[in-house]
C-alpha cells in the first residue's frame, strides 16, 4: 500500500508560504510516502530561499522527494540549485529510475517535457530552437519506452510540460503551444505506463483527464493550491486507485462536455 503526492509551480518563495500551509491538511488525511514535483521549485532560477524551504517541508514530510526540471530550473543555475537541494531532493533529468516504496516497486520518468512550439524568448535566444525541440521529443520518446521496459508495478511519467491540450483548458488558447507538446497523446494511447504527471499550467480548470489508459494530472499549485494525491493507499486486483477517494474510473463528466479522444470528468 502506498500513497504518492504530487505538486509543482511552488516557485519558492512566491507560493512556499501557502503550500506549506496546505500540507497541515494534508498531514490530517494521511502521510504520503513519496513527493513527486513537476518543476518550477524555484522562482526564475533562484536557490537562495530553497533550503529554508525545505527544512519548513520536513516539518510534515520525511519521506523521498522527486522532482524534474521546470523551464525557472534554469540551466545555468541548474548546478546551484541541486547543490542547495542535495541530501533533500532527487532530480531526474531525462532519467528513468525504479524506487522501492512500501515493498512495491515504483518507475519515475523524469523530464522538463517539450513544447508544441518554442516560447519567444527560446525562438530569440537559443540556436536551433526548433531542432532542439524535435531532440527533446525523439530523446523522450527513447525514455518512455524504456519506463514500459521496467519490471517496476507502477510507471509514472514526471514532466514540467504538458502532454496534452485537455488540460491546458482554462488559460489563453493561443499560448497552449507553448505549454506542451499535445503529440505525446500518441505515445498514451499506445499504454505501457500508468500516469503522467505535470505542472506549468497554472490556470488549468481539470486536475485530471484520461488519454487511452492513462491518467493525467495537471498538479500545477496555482491551480490546485494544494498538493494532489495521485496515488491513495489502496492497491486493487484490477489496478490502482489513483487520485483523492476515487475508486472507479466511471466518468462523471456532463455529456457533450469532453473533448475528442479524451475524459474530461473531474478526478477530484
Amino acid at each position: 500500500m502506498i500513497g504518492v503526492l504530487a505538486t509543482s509551480d511552488i516557485h519558492v518563495p512566491r507560493f512556499a508560504s501557502a503550500f506549506l500551509a496546505s500540507m497541515e491538511t494534508v498531514r490530517q488525511e494521511g502521510a504520503p510516502d513519496l513527493l513527486l514535483i513537476a518543476g518550477d521549485l524555484v522562482s526564475k532560477g533562484d536557490p537562495s530561499a530553497l533550503g529554508s524551504f525545505l527544512d519548513q517541508l520536513r516539518g510534515f514530510y520525511a519521506g523521498p522527494i522527486v522532482s524534474c526540471q521546470g523551464n525557472e530550473e534554469y540551466e545555468e543555475r541548474l548546478d546551484d540549485i541541486r547543490a542547495a537541494s542535495a541530501g533533500q531532493i532527487e532530480w531526474l533529468l531525462d532519467e528513468v529510475k525504479v524506487y522501492e516504496v512500501n515493498g512495491f516497486k515504483l518507475a519515475v520518468y523524469g523530464s522538463k517535457g517539450a513544447l508544441e512550439r518554442p516560447t519567444f524568448w527560446q525562438r530569440t535566444h537559443t540556436p536551433n530552437a526548433w531542432k532542439a525541440r524535435m531532440a527533446q521529443i525523439s530523446l523522450m520518446r527513447s525514455r518512455l519506452e524504456r519506463l514500459r521496459e521496467t519490471d517496476a508495478q507502477l510507471r509514472v511519467v514526471l514532466t514540467h510540460y504538458s502532454p496534452t491540450r485537455a488540460t491546458m483548458v482554462g488559460e489563453r488558447e493561443k499560448m497552449w503551444p507553448e505549454m506542451g507538446y499535445p503529440g505525446f497523446e500518441e505515445d498514451m494511447k499506445q499504454g505501457g505506463f500508468d500516469l503522467w504527471i505535470h505542472g506549468h499550467v497554472h490556470r488549468g480548470q481539470l486536475e485530471s483527464v484520461q488519454v487511452g489508459s492513462i491518467v493525467v494530472y495537471n498538479v500545477a499549485f496555482p491551480a490546485r493550491k494544494r498538493p494532489v494525491w495521485v496515488v491513495r493507499k489502496a492497491r486493487r486486483a484490477k489496478g490502482w486507485v489513483f487520485g483523492p477517494l476515487r475508486g472507479a474510473m466511471n466518468c462523471s463528466a456532463p455529456a457533450g462536455t469532453c473533448l475528442k479522444g479524451f475524459c474530461n470528468a473531474s478526478r477530484s
